[in-house]
């Protein structure tokens, strides 16, 4: 099991790293910057909303994931992207900072990223055969942490020394960078999975048929019904630590941006380890072992708010970045295993949307309750919230059988 034996995944890899870099970085920016320009966490939730919202439509992209070619697909949505981001940074360097407009780019890169997440799980079929899929799933994950951990550690100082501007102009480039690297991918076949081949005569009923294909095809899966809940509650939780941690930061911890980029860095860090680990403990025990330990280190999560400190917090969430990561690694290869070839598109977009609806519903609430909860009071009711669906997971893997069975085949 070994995916780096493959050219197209070691380029694949590499385009994604480096585009992984650029988006972590901007995100990290203009978080903060909206934050220091605004000084009100509301506004930086807004923001939260605009990245998370997309994820609500994302169920009706898969249909053309699994329609279009992928890999021209994945080049297009880089070059939208460039364009976007490019678009943003020049009005940005003319212009004073308007918020409004900046959410507005910012939803729309977004929206772009519900088609391009979706169409590069589908395409991993083609660029390495199935023994080595699992490895190539923790490699392309860690890339993602990876790229989160180098902006957590040195975020702070870029945005200190460059402005984030330059950060922001820094992501356009890696945008070209990844199209480039995908269109240099040499694939052994079409990847075009959906049988119908006359595109010109593709309907709207056909398109919303295909995508209630998607959708029916997960509710079939026994384990999607029984895990769909605690997920859900714990993507509603985990929108605080998505949206408000540069608030924690400055106002409980009182780090500034060095506590915000050191936050980062600790659940990037941990989401790293856990998707390369995920691999190694998959081939060495078979069962629920891996599943286990992924979900008994998310449980201390717990200590975040209890012990409201910068390295009480960094412990937590690097523990809780290292369960998440071997849990999310296990999963999708689990579905790459089990769901056919000609509907991963339509699978992976309405996965994404069913699992990451409940993002921007949290994220708005949190903007909403905010000034009367508090963000102590916000930050404690997520992570009951996680720890409660976690220990729901860890239930269900152990006393429920057929289900149990199933996740860990």
């Amino acid at each position: 099991m070994n995916p780096w034996q493959h050219r197209n995944f070691r380029l694949l890899l590499s385009g994604q790293l480096v585009s992984n870099l650029g988006s972590s970085l901007f995100v990290l920016a203009l978080f903060w910057q909206v934050q220091a320009s605004t000084k009100n966490p509301q506004y930086v939730a807004w923001l939260g909303l605009a990245m998370t919202l997309p994820s609500v439509t994302g169920f009706l992209t898969g249909a053309i994931v699994d329609r279009v070619n992928r890999q021209q697909l994945l080049w297009a949505t880089d070059l939208v992207r460039f364009l976007l981001v490019g678009g943003l940074t020049v009005l940005l360097m003319v212009h004073a900072f308007y918020f409004w407009l900046v959410m507005l780019a910012f939803w729309v890169v977004n929206l772009a990223g519900t088609m391009f997440w979706p169409a590069m799980q589908a395409l991993l079929v083609d660029v390495v055969p199935i023994q080595d899929r699992t490895g190539a799933i923790g490699f392309m994950e860690a890339s993602g942490q990876f790229s989160n951990s180098v902006a957590g550690l040195l975020g702070s100082f870029m945005i200190a020394a460059l402005g984030a501007v330059v950060l922001f102009a820094f992501n356009a480039v890696t945008f070209l960078i990844s199209a480039a690297s995908l269109i240099a991918l040499r694939l052994p076949r079409q990847p075009v999975a959906v049988a119908h081949q006359d595109h010109r005569h593709w309907r709207l009923r056909d398109w919303l048929a295909e995508t209630r294909e998607g959708l029916e095809g997960l509710w079939r899966w026994r384990v999607i019904r029984w895990i769909l809940p605690p997920v859900i509650v714990m993507n509603l939780a985990y929108a605080p630590f998505l949206a408000l941690s540069p608030a924690w930061s400055a106002d409980i911890l009182h780090r500034g941006p060095l506590g915000y980029s050191l936050l980062i860095l600790a659940e990037s860090v941990g989401s790293l380890g856990g998707s390369l680990l995920a691999g190694v403990l998959q081939r060495r025990w078979r069962g629920s072992l891996p599943w286990n330990a992924g979900l008994g280190l998310s449980l201390l999560l717990l200590i975040f708010p209890v012990i409201p400190t910068l390295w009480a917090d960094f412990a937590a969430l690097l523990a809780f970045g290292l369960g998440t990561g071997m849990i999310n690694t296990l999963f999708l290869s689990l579905i790459q295993r089990r769901i056919p070839d000609s509907i991963l598109g339509r699978t992976f977009s309405t996965l994404g949307t069913v699992f990451g609806a409940a993002l921007p519903v949290g994220t708005a609430l949190a903007g909403i309750l905010v000034r009367s909860v508090g963000l102590f009071g916000i930050f404690a009711a997520a992570t009951a919230g996680i720890v409660a669906a976690t220990i729901y997971l860890l239930t269900l893997l152990q006393f429920n059988t057929p289900v149990g069975r199933e996740m860990t085949q």
